[in-house]
């Protein structure tokens, strides 16, 4: 799906990495993603549950997950940056039983190769 499209090849979303900005975005984009997608199958109350627990488990307030990581990470490698946005909301998607079809930058081409 359209979530897993994201994780996937997220420089086709936000742009690279190393763009200043790119794991916010990559959050945001996530964020609606994953908000759209319960809101059509019916599972507002789950999300904001799975987020919520989430949230809970990396520390995170009312900020989202790339100001968190940054909160802690007061100069953080982008790259990192962008794998930690990448984890938070792949845990969400776990507790909401999404499929899941990538595991992490690992398997599949470098943001940098435009992939």
């Amino acid at each position: 799906g359209m979530i897993q499209r994201i994780q996937e090849r997220p420089a086709i979303y936000v742009g690279d990495e190393s763009l200043p900005g790119a794991p916010e975005a990559l959050d945001a984009v996530l964020f609606y993603a994953h908000r759209s997608w319960s809101f059509a199958q019916r599972r507002d109350d789950d999300f904001a549950k799975a987020l919520s627990e989430v949230r809970e488990q990396r520390g995170c307030e009312s900020y989202g997950f790339a100001q968190t990581f940054r909160t802690t990470n007061p100069d953080p490698d982008r790259y990192t940056h962008v794998s930690y946005v990448l984890g938070c909301w792949r845990s969400v998607g776990d507790l909401m039983g999404m499929e899941r079809t990538y595991d992490g930058f690992g398997s599949r081409p470098s943001i940098q190769d435009g992939g």
